[in-house]
């Protein structure tokens, strides 16, 4: 059986929903297809803290501010033709978003937040708060102006005409394989990160010990399916994920928080032979990103007691009480020496690692290191006992890199040119987010490109 639409949608996450909407509201018949068995689904967008923002920026601010936040970010990885396009249109998407029934308060950084906001835990809690109410608003919405949601259904392939237009998409729904017709298609079911042999192919061999920090709904189907259709993909090397403790494998209290990207940052990350590997002024996403590499997969982070005082407690789920309290491994003692026997260090390593930081510190010559110190998080000296030392491995919440799309969101081949019908938006997309420093802009304001496709395909209709 043959069923015919305008627009299918592959994935009911935020971007997913903007898109299908959009459309629906601008007259096209649509289909919004989610895996997910019911209207209680894991994605990535429902357990997110649902907090828009572009690179920590109001989206309300003026356009050339975001643009400028955005290009630091990104630093030469910048696709200005994207980010252009969300500087200029996020602001738009939060009335249009009010306008559907989605509520808002302002968090003390000016950002928007989903009501009601979720509460200040290290526990993953979602239902009922802002993300999971937003999703079933958008759904609700969806089906007042006649478009359809329907669970339990995973598009595996796409079909183009002989023109090499999109004609239509293979869906399957209780074992059983359906195709349906439509000019239309948006890809919007997120990244590869529950993949592990995606994962392992492009990002790092060592995927067995990347701990999930995500919804496990991010298979790449729509990447994979995009990629037989000639698209052109970005930055697949790279993720948004953070530095977790290694007993995050074994508790549920130390994920998805709390993050300890803080401390590495103020202090330093060594390997297990007592070796400083990473440049840990570039933020804690580029560490999980050079965590994940590493031959061993992990790492240790070793600070002082100022630092544990100050930059540990830093953040608004800090690592400082609640990595004790929730039973986290922590190695401390009076010496750094004594501290690298504890922790099972090479202490002769260690203490020399230790001492040329800190020299290189006090005299304001961290470029000399190697690898290089960068100052845009300040450095602290490790001198103020008791010293600590925290296994970390790298959580990762969804991958950076994916679909290249033009500013209309439309999918790019290898050559450039449009895929003529084909779409993407939302964490399945690339060129925003990555790069050799991890810039990160957000991951929730990328359903701008929802907006873009929906409107896109009406135009093109």
């Amino acid at each position: 059986m043959n069923i015919q639409a305008d627009l299918v949608c592959v994935g009911a996450g935020i971007a997913g929903l903007v898109a299908g909407l959009r459309a629906a509201e601008l007259g096209l018949k649509v289909i919004v297809f989610e895996k997910g068995e019911d209207s209680s689904y894991p994605c990535n967008s429902r357990f997110s803290f649902g907090v828009l923002h572009a690179a920590h920026r109001d989206l309300k601010l003026p356009i050339k501010e975001l643009e400028l936040a955005m290009h630091q970010s990104m630093g030469e990885f910048s696709n200005h033709e994207l980010i252009s396009t969300v500087a200029a249109n996020s602001g738009r998407m939060i009335e249009w978003l009010q306008r559907h029934g989605v509520k808002f308060i302002r968090n003390p950084a000016r950002q928007w937040v989903f009501a009601p906001a979720k509460p200040l835990t290290s526990k993953l809690l979602w239902k009922g708060m802002g993300p999971d109410y937003v999703l079933r608003t958008l759904g609700l919405q969806l089906k007042h102006f006649g478009g359809e949601l329907i669970y339990g259904t995973r598009v595996i392939k796409l079909f183009h005409s002989d023109d090499g237009a999109c004609s239509g998409v293979e869906v399957v729904s209780n074992n059983q394989a359906m195709r349906i017709d439509t000019k239309f298609v948006v890809i919007a079911d997120g990244g590869f990160q529950a993949n592990s042999n995606l994962v392992g192919k492009y990002i790092t061999s060592r995927h067995d010990l990347l701990f999930p920090r995500h919804a496990g709904s991010g298979l790449g189907d729509g990447i994979e399916m995009a990629l037989t259709s000639g698209a052109h993909m970005v930055g697949l090397n790279s993720f948004y994920g953070h530095l977790l403790s290694v007993d995050a494998f074994k508790s549920k209290e130390l994920w998805p928080y709390p993050q300890i990207d803080s401390i590495a940052s103020s202090g330093i990350l060594v390997d297990f032979k007592g070796n400083r590997r990473l440049d840990e002024g570039k933020g804690g996403i580029y560490l999980a990103n050079g965590v994940a590499r590493l031959e061993m997969g992990t790492a240790m982070v070793i600070c002082d007691n100022l630092i544990w005082e100050n930059a540990g407690k830093q953040h608004q789920i800090p690592p400082n009480p609640l990595l004790e309290l929730h039973g986290a491994t922590m190695y401390r003692d009076e010496t750094i020496e004594k501290l690298a026997i504890k922790s099972g260090l090479p202490p002769f390593a260690l203490v020399n690692t230790v001492n040329n930081y800190n020299e290189a510190v006090k005299s304001g010559l961290c470029e000399k290191l190697e690898p290089m110190r960068s100052t845009s998080i300040r450095p602290s000296q490790i001198s103020h006992p008791p010293f600590f030392a925290i296994p970390v491995c790298a959580g990762i919440t969804n991958t950076s890199g994916g679909i290249s799309i033009d500013s209309n969101a439309r999918v790019l081949s290898k050559n450039g040119v449009p895929i003529p019908g084909l779409y993407a938006a939302g964490a399945t997309i690339g060129g925003l987010d990555g790069g050799v420093n991890s810039g990160y802009i957000g991951g929730l304001v990328k359903a701008v490109f929802g907006l873009k496709a929906a409107e896109n395909a009406s135009f093109s209709k």
